[in-house]
């Protein structure tokens, strides 16, 4: 009897572009993926929204703790990831005020298996959250940047709950976060069969053709993948060799005679070439600190210590309302920043009064607890 390839729902999206993706790797390499700790820690916290009414506040500095060890996905200290994590729960419990109503008696973290033995495959998925009866509702909560289509991942989910629970259609909505907007997906029994032989023609019996592209970065395998490698290797050539050409002619205006297809590509061709840019740099700062500062030519790299004040959204709306600002000016400040929350207090104060305001207003939020500072290392060039 052979053995069926195991699917998580989960890696259904990216399996479907490319086959490839959901095989087992050659050396197993522990990959995290950029904001994917993050996510599991916003999971954590939201499932309290339909268990109580609201996100696990308290939680929030554990939590925050336990997965910046995982995967720090950007942020220089535990502080900064809770601060993010502490927005994503705001975002979350708004989302939740929308359409709670459509979830009623809802139960979280479900987890579900089922086989397709003559399709070659089984499919396992863990639900954020399931609101069972005659016709079921089921949510999965987004909590990342990135904007890959869940369509097969919530039907998998499906697929899964009308194996298992007694129902007659069901619903599963996309909750995505940091949007504050949702996409639904509804299936019956009847289609099962279809959706099950449309895994197994595109999936199970694939042929070996990988199809490398921006989805990569979401890839298990991306660390031994000959294709992606030959893909990133003609992108980044092409992009150097053409990047000079393109500025000393004009940037500007080739962009106009551009076809959007063309634009897009010079976009990601960019992009990659500035993310390895970004890997080298991160690598020589960590050389930095570990071995000392580097002397060359006359110049000097060093590593300097900068403070960075974060603002916690929930200990900030009350001071905020306080001070004027109205709950369309909260949302919008409390998501970009400091320096937005300035603008608007400088706005809404009396003529010639803006610095007062901003004075006032940093003082009412320092002494809420409302204000912490957190410290990140930059490299430094001088001369030596």
């Amino acid at each position: 009897m052979s053995k069926l390839l195991k699917l998580r729902c989960s890696s259904l999206p990216l399996g479907m572009i490319c086959p490839g993706s959901v095989r087992e790797p050659e050396q197993k390499v522990r990959i995290e993926i950029d904001g994917g700790s993050m996510g599991s820690a916003a999971h954590e916290l939201l499932a309290g929204l339909p268990e109580s009414g609201k996100a696990y506040w308290d939680n929030v500095p554990e939590v925050a703790d336990k997965w910046f060890k995982v995967n720090p996905g950007g942020h220089e200290t535990p502080e900064a990831f809770a601060e993010e994590l502490r927005l994503l729960c705001a975002l979350g419990t708004k989302l939740w005020g929308v359409v709670r109503d459509s979830f009623p008696n809802a139960t979280t973290e479900h987890y579900f298996e089922t086989e397709f033995r003559g399709l070659g495959f089984a499919l396992t998925g863990h639900i954020d959250l399931i609101s069972a009866g005659p016709t079921t509702r089921f949510g999965d909560w987004k909590c990342g940047r990135v904007d890959t289509s869940p369509e097969h991942q919530i039907r998998g989910y499906g697929v899964l709950i009308l194996r298992n629970i007694l129902t007659t259609e069901v619903t599963g909505t996309a909750l995505w976060v940091r949007d504050k907007t949702i996409e639904n997906y509804t299936m019956s029994p009847d289609d099962i069969d279809q959706f099950a032989i449309q895994i197994a023609e595109r999936i199970v019996e694939w042929d070996g053709t990988y199809y490398p592209g921006d989805h990569c970065g979401l890839c298990p395998r991306r660390h031994e993948c000959t294709a992606l490698n030959v893909h990133n290797k003609a992108l980044v050539s092409t992009f150097v060799t053409e990047a000079d050409r393109l500025v000393d002619d004009g940037l500007d205006r080739l962009l106009t005679a551009m076809t959007p297809e063309r634009k897009y590509k010079l976009y990601r061709q960019a992009k990659l070439a500035a993310n390895l840019s970004d890997a080298v740099i991160k690598a020589i700062r960590s050389d930095v600190i570990a071995h000392g500062p580097i002397v060359h030519g006359g110049k000097r790299l060093t590593v300097v210590q900068e403070a960075r004040k974060n603002v916690d959204p929930v200990a900030a709306q009350a001071i905020l309302a306080e001070h004027g600002f109205t709950p369309e000016m909260i949302g919008r400040v409390l998501h970009v920043g400091r320096t937005d929350m300035h603008r608007e207090a400088r706005a809404i104060a009396p003529y010639r009064g803006g610095a007062a305001a901003i004075r006032d207003l940093e003082s009412a939020l320092q002494d809420a607890g409302a204000v912490t500072e957190t410290y990140i290392q930059k490299l430094k060039e001088s001369r030596a």
